[in-house]
């Protein structure tokens, strides 16, 4: 083979492997010890750690929209945003406190077709969300929210039960939470 075309076709190969791969990003906890890594690209991936102990590992995040976009999919970034908040909310019918602390360090991924997501590192937890910049309504027809623990935990959760007194959507959620492995659930 002519050097220019072996030299044709390294370029060529660093620049596909270059578009193929995949933006890290990371945020982290006010207290630190939550750590949530991002990765954008043929799809949306988070891993999240406390401490050392992996919690959650290459969870998937998507939509798939009507009109057959799919944010979380080939995602390529254009810019990041970040922000710190270290506020109180005052509850205007207080139920446990009247105060309640608002603590977080969020990351705004901002992607290339009018698309954003969120995430939030809270000390006690992590929240992500899509946001459009788009004019018109949108319909969801379907969100992969994938969650990948690393083994079988052990995990505490609410048991929903029907009630004789409620539906099964009315609870507050303070019943005793049950201790149960991931596997039986």
């Amino acid at each position: 083979m002519h050097p220019s075309i072996r030299f044709f076709w390294a370029i060529a190969l660093t620049l596909s492997t270059g578009l193929l791969s995949a933006q890290t990003y990371a945020v982290v906890s006010p207290d630190t010890r939550l750590h949530v890594e991002i990765e954008a690209g043929a799809a949306l991936r988070y891993s999240i750690r406390y401490g050392r102990q992996v919690l959650l590992d290459s969870c998937l995040a998507a939509l798939s929209l009507s009109d057959g976009r799919r944010p979380g999919k080939n995602a390529t970034v254009a810019r990041t945003e970040r922000r710190s908040v270290r506020d109180t909310i005052t509850a205007p019918v207080p139920e446990k406190r009247r105060r309640i602390p608002d603590r977080f360090e969020e990351l705004t991924l901002h992607f290339k077709g009018g698309y954003a997501l969120i995430f939030r590192a809270y000390d006690d937890g992590v929240a992500y969300r899509f946001a459009t910049s788009w004019n018109d309504s949108i319909t969801v027809e379907h969100e992969d929210a994938v969650f990948h623990f690393p083994e079988n935990r052990t995990v505490y959760y609410p048991a929903v039960s029907k009630r004789s007194d409620a539906d099964i959507f009315h609870t507050s959620f303070e019943a005793p939470y049950k201790i149960s492995r991931l596997d039986t659930l």
